[in-house]
């Protein structure tokens, strides 16, 4: 549980949040209404807080806060009542809390110190806070001017902070709430509102940033700190000390621990969801001389943490090569947020401080190892490894060197006899569709082939007719996907032996043995009349494709690969299968999956984004439901999962959501169902592990459950991401064993938790876990800004009959606050703007939630073919439900290329590109902190 632990922690040390208009903002300043409308007098339960930001000092305004003081800035008006801005009153967009949180280790600390010590710490959180906040001031480009808005510049900010010092369980947990007041006021003297995307996305390193600060604060006072994850502990303070002072931390563990694993994102909505509303009339003295009698009894004071004697020294700083590649583990392609990210991770570790973290910035983005991009249309500049640059183009320079080899070529009477005798065997002929990509990828010249398949079109179908061409001309045919399942699933419906990519590697690469150190010599090796189909290809990252494809060319084997760049893309960094897709690709769309022909329209809009067509659909058969709150979402997606297992079966009915939190949450909740019903007997509890033989903790497990498998196993046949119900629980003289039926296959299982116990609960998955199922009806819960168009299509296009979208009205508000204004939005206001000869606040030019609201004021029509009435609360999250969140690659950028760069260029790999000369050194001198 280590990892959830730290994991949550970090998650939670930076969270942002909107606060709506100005009424809203100050209901909630003063009597402090939570996400689900609970009374929670917050801010003023632990004193008034502190004015802070050039802009206070513009306006004249310092020291403490006052309710009225705090009102007029929420409206957008000075403190003697002039409207700064445009829309001030009322309804004017009030500004965003961010919540920044010390470490347990660190809260526990000030909880059981002396006064003294309490106050230095206390200062040391408060200047850690202080200089996030002089950071974001300093180099973000928040404030908005110029027609519409959409010109950003620095500008003077105005912060309400207010410091805390307990959680909701009135366990310490020292916090600020850092209020952004809309109002920034620009270089002329000016004031405008504010655009807090760039908050967004630089949340992470901001969290990073702020950790730094104080890890070097606390070992100016003489703590020893040591790495937790991406966050950092005191070391002199034990874990179930921690502990004892975690009931809130325990809550979101506990949402989380069924996953297995944890995110960023999905802590912050186990927060979320298991938020309880927080006490009123503190009395901190008696809280502060119960927290030490809690820590005695553990044998733990405040001054033991300075004691601990323990190794401090962490070692220098990693070179800005690793620290780069920390910055593209999931993204070829970066700003320099993931940079500042990475360092500032290490950096804390150390105890640096802000001006340690900009040097080493300057130095990785000065480093040989990182080049700079600029993307040909938009002039964005990025940044990504030299390793990744050249082996994103080395995979599709070799497929064109390779465009002309004709020894694969299946010659077109067995293809002939391959879709005969399919016909024959299967007792129906695939469609016109499908017959040319199996001619495509046998017929051709050419060593790397695609097939790309709209979900449902029946790529595996085809590939088994293809596996009986390739057979028949006397070609091996191999089989490889991402993951276990996926594997499992290509060779059920082709015939083709699969296995993981990762699996494939092992045998195809040296080994060396731990103990003695001998290397030994692949165990499998690629030939020139082998045939090697990688399915899911989409899902493929950059540096496991380019892994691949050197043993492929080097063997001279054809390689085919299928997938849909529409749909969820890889973990890692990158991902060329949709550039090899563009290039030249058989395209299978008809849809054979859904029976009815609502349903294959609705999976057609959702892959195009036409979200809102596609959305109608659903709306007109009642299968979108918003609930008020996650705990009635989550209740709202059992019932219907519950009712539609009830008339299909468990296996055919499918409960999904974004992050693992969600996931967790609704297992709770299915399982609670089950046992309700009494549905569960013969219960037992297993230990848990994860995939590298962690512990994941107790698990328990009844006949009647629903369990996912968590790795491939041989012994027992199991796929990581297999779906089971258990049916029987037996015991025997050498232990207990557990035989469920298999969803995949339907048939048994059989296996000792002891031996196998990478489980949990699979009542409900993760929509990347569900890629590739297909069932009879489907239930999504919609989770707010993970919601893009890859995964909604996924989601939404798993079932034969029907499927169901549930959302909460926090998480439509969530993925608003993150988007622009459709084009359709911005040309019904041009025309309302017209008619009506009004202005368009410029707030309304980049905030979708803005704009939907001026819409909603001053306009009945139209928005993407669907009544705005009708879909007043779903346009955000028809908006997220259409966004694109593909992941881009360094093919779709350019080297930017600057003087001193071009002394040292050299000729890239790219064969297909023009010649473009690579720079020995890209890199900035200005300003490390560069907005794009």
């Amino acid at each position: 549980m280590g990892s959830l632990r730290a994991a949550a922690e970090a998650a939670l040390m930076l969270s942002i949040s909107a606060r709506g208009s100005a009424a809203e903002a100050v209901s909630y300043y003063l009597h402090l209404k939570d996400e689900r409308g609970r009374q929670d007098e917050y801010y003023s339960s632990e004193g008034a807080g502190q004015w802070f930001g050039a802009g206070a000092e513009a306006l004249g305004i310092a020291g403490e806060i006052t309710p009225e003081a705090f009102a007029l800035a929420a409206a957008g008006r000075s403190p003697d009542g002039e409207n700064l801005v445009q829309g001030a009153g009322d309804k004017h967009r009030a500004g965003w809390d961010l919540t920044l949180s010390a470490p347990k280790s660190v809260s526990v600390l000030w909880g059981i110190a002396d006064a003294s010590r309490q106050t230095e710490i206390q200062a040391a959180h408060g200047q850690a806070v202080e200089r996030a906040l002089q950071h974001i001031e300093q180099e973000f480009t928040l404030a908005r001017r110029g027609k519409g808005g959409v010109e950003r510049e620095q500008a003077k900010l105005l912060w309400s902070v207010f410091q805390h010092g307990t959680s909701r369980e009135q366990d310490p947990q020292l916090h600020s709430h850092a209020f952004l007041h809309n109002l920034a006021q620009r270089a002329d003297g000016t004031w405008g509102g504010i655009d807090p995307r760039e908050l967004y996305q630089w949340k992470l390193a901001l969290g990073a940033t702020y950790r730094a600060g104080l890890a070097s604060s606390m070992r100016e006072l003489g703590y020893k700190i040591e790495a937790d994850g991406d966050s950092f502990r005191v070391s002199g303070v034990p874990h179930e000390v921690c502990r004892q002072f975690s009931k809130r931390r325990e809550q979101i563990e506990a949402a989380l621990a069924e996953a297995g694993q944890s995110s960023a994102k999905s802590s912050e909505l186990a927060a979320l969801g298991t938020r309880q509303a927080k006490s009123r009339d503190l009395n901190l003295d008696e809280l502060h001389a119960r927290w030490q009698d809690e820590a005695s009894a553990l044998h733990f004071s405040a001054d033991q943490a300075l004691e601990v004697e323990t190794k401090d020294d962490l070692g220098p700083m990693p070179a800005p090569e690793e620290l780069l590649r920390r910055a593209t583990e999931h993204d070829a392609v970066i700003e320099d947020r993931h940079i500042w990210q990475a360092v500032a991770v290490a950096a804390q570790h150390r105890g640096m401080g802000l001006d340690a973290i900009r040097t080493h910035v300057e130095d990785v983005l000065a480093s040989d190892a990182c080049m700079r991009l600029v993307h040909p249309e938009t002039g964005d500049v990025r940044y990504t490894t030299r390793e990744l640059y050249r082996q994103e183009r080395q995979i599709i320079s070799a497929a064109q060197e390779r465009a002309e080899e004709d020894h694969h070529a299946v010659p077109a009477a067995l293809v002939d006899q391959a879709l005969e005798q399919f016909s024959t065997e299967k007792g129906f002929a695939l469609s016109a569709e499908q017959q040319t990509a199996v001619r495509h990828v046998t017929q051709r010249d050419g060593a790397v082939q695609v097939i790309v398949g709209d979900a449902g079109t029946g790529k595996s179908t085809a590939m088994l007719a293809a596996r009986m061409a390739w057979e028949s001309a006397g070609q091996r045919v191999i089989g490889c996907a991402i993951s276990g399942k996926a594997a499992a699933g290509l060779q059920e419906g082709s015939g083709i032996e699969s296995r993981t990519i990762a699996s494939l590697l092992i045998t195809l690469e040296p080994t060396t043995d731990p103990q003695t150190g001998e290397v030994r010599a692949p165990r499998d090796a690629l030939s020139s009349t082998d045939v090697l189909v990688i399915d899911e290809a989409g899902m493929v990252d950059s540096r496991t494709m380019h892994r691949l494809m050197e043993h492929v060319n080097a063997a001279c084997c054809r390689v085919v690969m299928a997938g849909d760049h529409k749909q969820l893309q890889s973990v890692g960094a990158g991902g060329v299968f949709r550039h090899l897709a563009e290039r030249d690709s058989a395209r299978i769309t008809e849809i054979h999956r859904q029976r009815e022909g609502w349903a294959r329209d609705a999976v057609r809009e959702f892959s195009r984004g036409d979200a809102a067509e596609a959305i109608g659909r659903f709306l007109d058969r009642d299968l979108v439901h918003v609930a008020d709150d996650q705990q009635t979402a989550i209740t709202q997606a059992v019932d219907r999962w519950a009712a539609h297992a009830a008339e299909v079966g468990a296996s055919e009915a499918l409960l999904m959501a974004s992050t693992n939190a969600e996931v967790a949450a609704l297992n709770t909740a299915a399982r609670a169902r089950m046992q309700a019903e009494h549905r569960l007997c013969n219960e037992i509890e297993i230990q848990v592990h994860d995939r590298q033989g962690r512990s994941a903790g107790k698990l328990a497990v009844a006949e009647g459950d629903r369990l996912l498998a968590k790795k491939n196993d041989r012994a027992t046949s199991l796929k990581n991401g297999d779906l089971m119900t258990v049916e029987r629980i037996e015991y025997t003289p050498s232990g207990v064993q557990v035989i469920a039926r298999l969803d995949r296959t339907a048939e048994l299982v059989r296996f000792d938790p002891a031996e196998y116990s990478q489980l949990r609960h699979g009542y409900a998955v993760t929509t990347h876990a569900a890629q590739g199922a297909t069932v009879d009806r489907a239930v999504a819960l919609a989770g707010g800004s993970m919601t893009s168009r890859e995964s909604t299509y996924v989601q939404m296009s798993r079932m034969r009959e029907t499927a169901e979208i549930i959302a909460t009205r926090q998480q439509l508000r969530d993925a608003a606050e993150q988007i622009g204004p459709t084009e359709k939005m911005l040309e019904l206001a041009a025309t309302v703007v017209a008619e009506q000869a009004t202005d368009l606040p410029p707030e309304c030019a980049d905030s979708f939630s803005e704009c939907r609201a001026w819409l909603n004021d001053h306009a009945r029509n139209e928005l993407g073919g669907v009544e705005v009435d009708r879909l007043a609360e779903l346009k955000d999250l028809i908006e997220a439900m259409g966004a694109s969140r593909q992941k881009e690659t360094t093919l779709d950028y350019q080297i930017a290329v600057d003087r001193e760069a071009e002394q040292h260029a050299e000729a890239p790999t790219h064969a297909a590109e023009p010649v473009q000369p690579e720079p020995h050194q890209a890199h900035e001198h200005h300003m490390t902190m560069e907005m794009e």
